[in-house]
């Protein structure tokens, strides 16, 4: 039988070419790759691995590595590029001790550590391009994603670059992989096949299949238009061959009861949730069938299409499928013996099954309102949280929480507390879901610079607004005790709880409107004024009372076309200047006891 196992194999640390005693590589899709290489040093005087500076040997850390894999007989091969992460150095009974060469894929240069970044407006393939360009340490890029809808808000929460880019491919169903050679966001479209046969390259095969829930649906809101958003499980999910076909009729026969769940992804659209349950039900369906393997051959390669056959002699059927490979670890020993374990799934579906995918969750966080002139008119600020300052980057427009919002028969717009924070002010803001890409005003804070508290035993409530309009509620009981309305000019309203009594004042005027206005005074009733008073009334003008007393320190007129004046006793007297009775006519005097006395 052909020995497929033997390979051609060369390793190329920082450009040098390096002999080898073991290879190890670890590749899977949606993951770091990892490689592990051993140098054995021969026992032999000055070739002992103890020999070495530790230091230059230290200093090989961070050079690029390749590893070639080239099969005897059929000339295929297989290339993969890495960077040296980490050198290990053992030594067992004496041997003269192993040198490891241990690293990664170029992906972990994405893993410069956590952070907090957003994105406002962007593509998904903008969001991909300035991460890697910010984060990615010069790692190179295929940005191709298939989703290419504009995303109103995505913020990268206490993620490395690497964990972020990974999470947003599974949130939107993209694929995400390094091929060995190039790093991938978006299927790349390699769909050429292998083909690989039982008993030939392949030493073991394993085919299996799984049911599993797909009566699901998701909800989600949009704020600006009041939309409430929904998705169910009726979309259709391409490439499904009869292996997923009848695994499906299966799950849903016995999965019955449906269940939805909150839209995880931002949309901007109704349609782009649809598509993305169409992207999850697809993914989850994609992971009903898989194939693991034992071979021969480096033709087994992450991300691409094995075809595998059954020899014709142990089946009627040889064909067991085509299948992408999701993850595959490469040996090979130091006398160029190869084989590889791989796993794959149905290579016709779109979607590929990515397993744990870290959703970070946000927490409450302080932010400083950048503009409060929200477009739509709904009431949005745009804030920017202190991590944004550098990047000058803000959220999208987000809504503020009142403690009563919404309408009426009567209100259309605005019935409720209506404070949205002014420019400038220092807010909290908490996030839907705990969801970070759901940000929302929950409240404002005080700071040093702008805030004294409630004064003296907490007596003091109050609103303000910019201009200085305020609403005080005063609890001292040895001071102000009461409620006063005022603004910046001193126009005030004072309700003296103390006093028991009310103060209006205005600088300027003071006037009330009504259709019937009563003023009523158990006791007293004074109106003065420092000029004139003016009393008119369109009809008539009454003034009843006991007594009338009525004192002017000059002059005195009354215009009337008739004056009527009756009383049981009238005394009018001048006391100083004559008396004159003039008439345009007659001036007559009449007493019923016909008598007229003149002194």
């Amino acid at each position: 039988m052909t020995d497929w196992n033997q390979v051609e194999a060369t390793v190329s640390i920082g450009g040098s070419e390096c002999k080898f005693t073991t290879i190890y590589l670890k590749q899977v899709f949606n993951g770091h790759h990892v490689f592990d290489i051993g140098v054995l040093c021969p026992p032999l005087p000055g070739e002992n691995i103890w020999y070495n500076e530790r230091e230059s040997m230290i200093a090989m850390q961070g050079q690029s590595v390749v590893i070639r894999m080239k099969h005897v007989i059929s000339g295929d091969e297989s290339i993969f590029k890495g960077i040296i992460t980490e050198i290990g150095m053992d030594g067992e009974r004496g041997v003269s001790g192993t040198i490891h060469y241990r690293g990664c894929s170029p992906t972990v240069l994405l893993e410069s550590g956590k952070t907090m970044d957003s994105f406002m407006d962007y593509t998904l393939s903008a969001i991909v391009g300035e991460v890697v360009k910010n984060y990615g340490n010069g790692v190179e890029i295929v940005n191709k994603p298939l989703f290419n809808e504009q995303i109103p808000y995505v913020q990268m929460h206490e993620e490395t670059g690497y964990e972020f880019l990974r999470r947003i491919a599974y949130q939107y169903g993209e694929w995400f992989y390094y091929d060995g050679q190039k790093l991938h966001f978006g299927n790349p479209q390699k769909d050429k096949n292998e083909t690989v046969t039982y008993d030939v390259e392949l030493e073991t095969v394993s085919f299996g299949s799984r049911i599993a829930p797909f009566h699901y649906s998701r909800h989600d809101y949009m704020a600006e238009d009041d939309r409430p958003l929904y998705a169910d499980d009726s979309a259709r999910v391409n490439g499904i061959n009869t292996y997923l076909a009848n695994a499906i009729r299966t799950s849903e026969s016995i999965y019955q009861s449906p269940t939805t769940l909150y839209n995880k992804a931002i949309v901007g659209h109704p349609v782009h949730m649809n598509r993305l349950l169409e992207f999850e039900k697809g993914r989850d369906t994609a992971s009903l069938v898989w194939l693991r393997g034992k071979s021969k051959t480096c033709r087994v390669r992450i991300g691409e299409p094995i075809a595998v056959k059954i020899p014709a002699s142990m089946c009627n059927r040889r064909d067991l499928g085509q299948y992408r490979v999701m993850s595959v670890i490469h040996e090979v020993d130091k006398n160029g013996v190869y084989s590889n374990t791989f796993e794959g799934i149905p290579a016709s579906m779109e979607r590929i099954p990515v397993n744990n995918v870290v959703i970070p969750e946000a927490h409450p966080m302080l932010a400083k309102v950048i503009s409060n002139a929200d477009p739509e008119s709904q009431g949005r600020v745009k804030v920017q949280f202190v991590w944004q300052e550098e990047q000058d980057k803000t959220t999208n427009w987000i809504r503020v929480r009142s403690l009563d919002a919404g309408s009426s028969e009567v209100v259309s717009k605005n019935r409720g507390f209506v404070f949205i924070p002014e420019e400038g002010d220092q807010v909290l803001v908490g996030f839907e879901l705990n969801n970070p890409s759901r940000p929302f005003v929950s409240g404002s804070l005080f700071h040093r610079q702008n805030g004294e508290g409630g004064k003296v035993n907490n007596n003091i409530k109050s609103i303000i607004t910019r201009s200085g309009h305020t609403l005080e509620f005063n609890d001292d009981k040895d001071g102000f005790w009461g409620i006063t309305i005022k603004d910046n000019e001193n126009n005030l309203i004072q309700l003296s709880t103390k006093k028991q009594e009310i103060t209006i004042a205005s600088l300027k005027k003071i006037t009330l409107k009504s259709e019937n206005i009563s003023i009523s005074a158990s006791k007293e009733l004074d109106v003065e004024s420092g000029e004139n008073i003016r009393v008119k009334a369109v009809n008539n003008l009454s003034v009843l009372s006991k007594e009338m007393n009525t004192e002017i320190d000059e002059t005195c007129s009354v215009n009337a076309k008739v004056i009527d004046g009756v009383a049981e006793k009238v005394s009018i007297q001048s006391t100083k200047e004559n008396m004159e009775l003039v008439s345009g006519k007659e001036v007559r005097t009449n007493s019923k006891a016909k008598k007229i006395r003149l002194s």
